[in-house]
């Protein structure tokens, strides 16, 4: 790293000193930019990343009470939507793939709600225990 001109003034660490911190501050800056752009970049990849599913119903939630037009707003809004349980499906999947989950429940609910203004409750299943003559036969 090498300074490539000097600022004219009478004491010449002064000037160098002035030089020194306006390139740095440069850099700073420059890198300030570079972090907060590599920073939004995985998020727009996980946006797009992103599947949309095609399910017509939801486990737990019974849609017939609603207008074809809310149904499917509800429908497309599910099978868009991620669940933030971490499971990397849309609400609508999670809700079918895993009806034990309870943050897609309580998204699902928050979905109706918004389209609708009708508060539904959407059931949860409980987890299956394993009994142990199913455990001994998968062993």
């Amino acid at each position: 790293f090498t300074l490539q001109r000097q600022i004219p003034c009478n004491n010449s660490h002064a000037c160098d000193a002035r030089l020194v911190m306006k390139s740095l501050i440069k850099c700073v800056l420059t890198l300030g930019v570079v972090f907060v752009a590599l920073g939004q970049v995985p998020e727009a990849q996980e946006n797009s990343e992103r599947k949309v599913t095609d399910y017509k119903k939801m486990a737990g939630l019974d849609l017939t009470q609603f207008t074809e037009k809310q149904q499917a707003t509800i429908l497309k809004r599910a099978n868009s939507e991620g669940c933030d349980c971490g499971c990397k499906m849309t609400v609508a999947e999670c809700r079918n793939e895993d009806s034990t989950c309870s943050k897609g429940a309580r998204l699902a609910e928050a979905i109706v709600k918004d389209v609708t203004g009708v508060v539904v409750k959407v059931k949860s299943y409980p987890r299956r225990r394993r009994t142990t003559e199913s455990a001994s036969r998968s062993a």
